[in-house]
């Protein structure tokens, strides 16, 4: 009877220890691979029409602006053609719509480049937005990891180092069972 209750102890210590040591390990890591194309994501997201809608309307209307003031200065230089070429009025308006023109042309790079900034800017942060996304998508569906994929194109030829391109393709191919761009579009585009 001794040994009864010796071995029903031992037992049940055993047990509780082999519970403890089931439950203690960490949740088996989730093997699920996922591929996202982001050229695609980029080309089919609203929001990046929205920004380029937005850019393009700036553009449109600095355009119209510095086209104005070239307009202004072009009638003036017209102005100059009545003026005797010594005289001192015309030494003066020639010098000032030189500068005038310098400053059109300052003012048309400056524009230009802070459009450049701007689209940088908005495709950067679209790009982080597009990357929030897919890590939230990835976290709720169980996924290992979603890796970028970057399709081989007809214009592949056309491109001039072949080496780049293919530096920039760490995915030579997947299924496209694989391939979650399709739903990571669908909740951009909400």
């Amino acid at each position: 009877m001794k040994n009864l209750i010796l071995a029903l102890v031992a037992a049940a210590l055993l047990g509780a220890f082999g519970a403890r040591s089931m439950l203690s390990q960490d949740d088996p890591v989730p093997v699920k691979l996922g591929f996202v194309d982001m050229g695609r994501t980029f080309e089919e997201s609203k929001r990046r029409i929205t920004i380029e809608d937005r850019l393009n309307k700036q553009t449109d209307q600095l355009e119209k602006s510095f086209g104005d003031r070239l307009d202004k200065l072009e009638d003036a230089r017209g102005g100059l053609q009545l003026l005797n070429a010594d005289s001192a009025e015309f030494q003066k308006q020639e010098r000032e719509l030189a500068v005038d023109a310098f400053l059109l042309d300052h003012d048309r790079k400056m524009a230009v480049q802070r459009l450049k900034t701007e689209a940088r800017r908005s495709k950067g942060l679209l790009y982080r937005e597009i990357n929030l996304e897919i890590a939230a998508y990835g976290e709720q569906n169980g996924f290992a990891g979603i890796w970028l994929n970057v399709p081989v194109t007809d214009e592949l030829d056309n491109r001039g180092d072949i080496d780049l391109v293919t530096s920039t393709r760490s995915v030579l191919w997947n299924s496209e069972r694989l391939d979650i761009t399709k739903q990571i579009i669908e909740i951009l585009n909400k």
